[in-house]
């Protein structure tokens, strides 16, 4: 390997090819033994802009092995690796990083601190607790799918202000998701993804933040009830825009419980589900529900 390498391809550990790039510095590898830790001098004094390893099969990223970047690393991607550490403490020192794709591993402990990531991808791990505390004040994307997170800690959410997507999907959130777990502080949230995940109970304040074009999935969860107190003000706020609110493939029980939204037409613009017996909500007649529902 050799310092004016601009763009490195490498289909094993023991396999190196180098050839001329556009400018930028790209180091990609793909396959290899089985291994303990990626060795810290395995680039030796070269630094990269984009390092992808894929299929890797390595337990560890030694610290070293990221330093040599610091200065110039903007994307990183390892997937597929079965990677069950890596060393957070050096995200504050890659200070151009700004996506970050861990997808397909063994993690289980994540902690994040940096000033210039945008992207993180998590998905597909074994993470199972979070804690609050991040900080990553740019970050405008995270996707933890596929994770057996139990819970988002209250507040956890409060060190990402610019956070504009949140996804995940077929994480194990349920059964309740509490006041406070998903309060979002950017001025644009575009998309926010919590499709089956067992919830059936929703707190009042556990979603809040939301902005007039954000897209909120519930989808194919467990969800009997559109309690007035935790739906109705996420969708005054979807109905002034383009936003709206799945929740399909729910079994919502549609009694004078939801008179709130059938009675008002403004608000079912901006929500998409069908009760559990299949009828939609748009198709249910508010003289009925005004007919033989008492006022709560």
């Amino acid at each position: 390997m050799t310092a004016n390498a601009q763009y490195l391809v490498c289909q094993s550990d023991k396999e190196l090819q180098a050839r001329s790039g556009f400018g930028s510095k790209e180091f990609v590898l793909i396959g290899g033994n089985m291994a303990e830790e990626f060795p810290g001098g395995y680039f030796g004094g070269v630094s990269f802009e984009r390092i992808a390893i894929m299929n890797y099969e390595v337990d560890t990223i030694h610290l070293s092995a990221l330093i040599s970047s610091q200065d110039t690393l903007e994307e990183l991607e390892i997937m597929f690796s079965h990677l069950k550490e890596f060393p957070w403490d050096t995200l504050p020192l890659l200070t151009k990083l700004t996506s970050l794709k861990l997808y397909g591993n063994e993690l289980k402990n994540i902690r994040i601190r940096s000033d210039s990531l945008r992207e993180l991808d998590i998905s597909s791990n074994q993470i199972a607790a979070l804690k609050s505390g991040w900080s990553a004040p740019n970050l405008t994307s995270l996707r933890m799918d596929m994770n057996p997170i139990s819970e988002i800690p209250h507040g956890f959410l409060d060190g990402l202000g610019n956070l504009q997507e949140f996804h995940c999907f077929e994480c194990h959130l349920g059964p309740t998701l509490f006041k406070g777990s998903m309060g979002f502080h950017s001025e644009i949230v575009t998309y926010i993804e919590l499709g089956r995940n067992d919830i059936s109970n929703i707190e009042e304040g556990a979603i809040t933040g939301v902005t007039p074009d954000t897209f909120v999935g519930l989808d194919l969860n467990k969800i009997t009830d559109l309690t007035e107190a935790t739906f109705r003000p996420i969708l005054e706020v979807l109905r002034r825009g383009f936003g709206s609110l799945s929740v399909t493939g729910n079994p919502i029980i549609c009694g004078c419980r939801i008179d709130w939204l059938v009675r008002n037409p403004f608000l079912q613009t901006s929500i998409f589900g069908s009760c559990q017996d299949g009828s939609f909500f748009r198709a249910l007649d508010p003289h009925i529900f005004e007919q033989f529902c008492i006022e709560r």
